[in-house]
């Protein structure tokens, strides 16, 4: 009880942990729903997570990023920059920000400064990988990292994907490969993650090459 006092350092901490708890329970229990669910998904989270933090009275659960500093909910719309054609630019490469395009570039980019596997699913032309070259282009220095794309096809083996991999890296000794770059880490972009072959017992080797990366 503050008596009409400022906030003590504690729950100003507190706010600041309920915050992220609340981003964090949205995107990681609610993150890869559709369209529909996520509408049933907000009134569950709402209600869910009323002691914890109060969500705006408008829009989605998935519409607000924290505001750190002053300890609430923010939309994602405020955050969308301002658009400036830049002449000859190749039109798949032209990224018009919008609220979509900030919000999951600032996912892409929180995963991966803590260096956490990603994945992002949705339906073909919507924009994923112009979305993920950008965020690792715009983003390199500021995360320390890499890029390093690679796209899957019908014929990728398991064995091109080692290679592929491999080929981006640098020996530190016979059996140890790094960054080419030093203090960089190495980030691995995918694209068309799900086009290897499916081979007889219903697994896809290079993704299974990947899942043993991952889980080592």
């Amino acid at each position: 009880d503050h008596s009409g006092g400022p906030p003590s350092a504690f729950d100003e901490g507190r706010e600041i942990v309920n915050l992220l708890f609340a981003f964090s329970y949205v995107w990681s229990i609610g993150g890869n729903l559709d369209q529909r669910s996520q509408e049933l998904f907000d009134g569950f989270a709402r209600e869910a997570l009323e002691a914890v933090v109060a969500f705006p009275g408008f829009g989605m659960v998935y519409d607000f990023q924290m505001d750190l500093p002053g300890r609430r909910l923010v939309p994602f719309e405020n955050s969308v920059p301002g658009f400036t054609y830049t002449p000859g630019t190749p039109f798949f490469q032209i990224l018009v920000p919008t609220v979509d395009t900030v919000r999951y570039s600032y996912l892409v980019q929180t995963l991966v400064q803590a260096r956490k596997p990603t994945l992002l699913s949705g339906q073909t032309g919507v924009g994923k990988t112009v979305l993920v070259q950008n965020t690792l282009a715009t983003q390199a220095e500021s995360l320390s990292i890499h890029p390093v794309s690679a796209q899957f096809s019908a014929q990728t083996t398991s064995a091109q994907t080692q290679e592929l991999i491999e080929s981006k890296l640098k020996a530190k000794r016979k059996t140890v490969l790094c960054s080419p770059v030093p203090g960089k880490a190495v980030v691995l972009f995918i694209d068309d993650l799900n086009m290897p072959a499916v081979e007889q017992f219903g697994a896809s080797p290079p993704i299974e090459l990947l899942r043993q990366l991952l889980t080592q």
